[in-house]
């Protein structure tokens, strides 16, 4: 029995971790677009990365920025996003999108029936790209899911918070160049 006691701060805090920091996985919704995603190519993948990160471990890189006095803006970006979620999946053999717009169709049908909006949509050559948005009630940009697939790598980011803040603070930061020519594909 005093072996239990022992190890029992331990076991309190792993419980404690799993169930409030939320880095252990992604979540259903983020995992069943990834299969889909993944099954649809007919390709093999491994998983490169894969991690979800709450607001406990948001807190911890808080607090390992606190004392850097120059990066101020990494501070305010932070302070206003609650949950990361990081897929990053590599593919052994290079391939070419034969079904490129149908499979960016199908992601879109997806995203849609899960109130995502989508503000870029992109497939040219072996690349696609999709860019979704949940806007609040009161027209607040809350969550942001980007999916960005090649001919070896499938990418997937899901970030939620106060992206308008963020954006912000990365627009006062780096501010526009409006000097690129941009080509639509």
């Amino acid at each position: 029995m005093k072996k239990f006691y022992t190890y029992s701060p331990v076991l309190i805090i792993f419980i404690t971790s799993i169930l409030f920091v939320g880095c252990f996985g992604v979540d259903g919704n983020f995992s069943r677009l990834r299969n889909k995603i993944l099954n649809s190519t007919g390709n093999k993948y491994y998983t490169d990365v894969e991690f979800s990160v709450g607001s406990f471990g948001i807190s911890i890189a808080k607090i390992a920025v606190k004392n850097d006095d120059n990066d101020q803006d990494t501070k305010e970006i932070l302070n206003n996003i609650s949950h990361v979620q990081v897929g990053v999946y590599k593919n052994n053999h290079n391939f070419t999108f034969d079904k490129g717009y149908e499979l960016l169709d199908d992601i879109n049908s997806e995203m849609t029936e899960n109130g995502w909006q989508y503000v870029v949509k992109s497939c040219c050559k072996n690349e696609m790209t999709g860019v979704y948005v949940k806007v609040k009630d009161n027209d607040d940009l809350k969550e942001l899911f980007v999916v960005s697939l090649n001919h070896n790598e499938l990418t997937l980011v899901e970030v939620k918070g106060n992206l308008e803040k963020v954006l912000e603070t990365a627009i006062r930061k780096k501010g526009f160049n409006l000097d690129h020519s941009f080509a639509i594909n």
